[in-house]
């Protein structure tokens, strides 16, 4: 198989993670405290079944309070978002779904004011830096970015030449789409095969059904391929790579 010979392949620094994204902040700044938490300059998360709140009269720079009184306002059945690091703070996109009770309160374009009512587990890939050397121990590349030419070939295709290309036993790979700021709402897919959102060990699915938004910063690039190869030297990066 030659198509890597007509790709470009960008080695890529970071990890498969899981963490658990603070509740009662304004989600905009749990996301931006988990970026920073983990040392990544970008990443995509899934984010599922997530009550909101919204607390009349509390400013959305305002401390949590002491005693705080959960109201529910609504429900995050699903997002699928990327956050990336900014000169003036972080840019923010993504796709989901939700529910406000209040029906006057819905809009395709989620606010990103409002605060998580509970912490929420999330799941996905964070990116630290660009790098070009592999890993000297175990010669791999935990991440990479590819570019192919056209025609355009399948995931299938993207997934079996490039990891042999790296030097992977195997890998994970997922498709890439330019995106605009904002969550958006986007109904109609199937959750059972979104990234990142359940164990997807022997489900068959398409690799584009669900495309990660991709920042201006990090184009040109059509794919993300994840290492899950079991010799890594990161035994817990490759535990999460095998449940994205």
């Amino acid at each position: 198989m030659t198509i890597v010979s007509d790709m470009g392949i960008r080695r890529m620094e970071g990890r498969p993670f899981e963490d658990i994204l603070d509740g009662y902040f304004p989600l905009r700044e749990s996301i931006r405290q988990l970026l920073q938490r983990q040392g990544f300059g970008a990443m995509w998360i899934t984010l599922l079944h997530a009550p909101f709140m919204k607390i009349e009269g509390l400013a959305e720079d305002a401390p949590v309070p002491l005693h705080l009184r959960k109201i529910y306002s609504g429900m995050i059945d699903h997002m699928l978002l990327l956050a990336f690091s900014t000169p003036d703070g972080m840019g923010l996109a993504g796709t989901g779904d939700w529910i406000f009770v209040d029906s006057r309160e819905e809009h395709d374009l989620f606010p990103d004011s409002i605060r998580l009512g509970e912490p929420a587990f999330v799941r996905g890939v964070g990116l630290i830096n660009d790098c070009d050397a592999v890993d000297q121990v175990n010669d791999f590349a935990p991440l990479a970015f590819l570019a192919p030419g056209a025609p355009v070939p399948s995931g299938d295709e993207v997934r079996l030449s490039a990891i042999q290309y790296l030097g992977w036993q195997a890998g994970k790979c997922f498709a890439l789409k330019a995106a605009d700021l904002g969550i958006r709402r986007q109904v109609g897919r199937d959750v059972q095969t979104l990234p990142f959102g359940s164990d997807h060990r022997g489900t068959e699915t398409s690799w584009d059904d669900w495309p990660l938004p991709m920042p201006e910063h990090l184009r040109p690039a059509d794919w993300l391929l994840v290492n899950a190869s079991p010799d890594q030297v990161r035994r817990q990066s490759l535990e999460v790579a095998l449940r994205l």
